[in-house]
């Protein structure tokens, strides 16, 4: 399990895995040290499938899914998750369920952290929807 800070990401990581073993490492490493460490685990237990949780935020975290992706020759369940962790360590509290339920629990996450995900969801989402247009436009040409 690799992402956020301590104390959340071994008390997310307890409430995750409960009694299975693992791994955790913080997510201020640089990419290399994440596939060298899951490379070294996978060498010590080749008995099981590998779950590997990635919750370093983006693009970081599909960076290093990639990585692994190329140099992993042993099955593995890679997961992007986020703030998976830091729910599960109750740091940020999940959105009401209407939010959920609505799809819109990135609403309640703007609105609660502003200053972190302005930039985000305001402008990095219309300016994908926008560039996703303009290939595509290009693209029948």
């Amino acid at each position: 399990m690799f992402g956020t800070e301590e104390p959340w990401l071994t008390k997310g990581a307890n409430a995750l895995l409960k009694e299975s073993s693992y791994s955790a490492i913080d997510g201020f490493q640089d990419d290399e040290v994440y596939v060298e460490n899951v490379v070294g685990q996978l060498a010590l237990n080749t008995s099981a499938v590998a779950v590997i949780v990635l919750a370093m935020g983006m693009p970081k975290q599909e960076r290093v899914n990639q990585r692994l992706i190329e140099v992993l020759t042993t099955p593995a369940i890679i997961i992007c998750g986020g703030a998976i962790v830091d729910f599960y360590a109750q740091r940020f509290s999940r959105a009401p369920y209407i939010f959920r339920r609505l799809g819109v629990e990135w609403l309640y996450r703007l609105c609660i952290e502003p200053r972190r995900l302005f930039r985000r969801y305001v402008l990095g989402i219309p300016m994908f929807i926008f560039y996703m247009i303009k290939n595509k436009h290009f693209a029948k040409r």
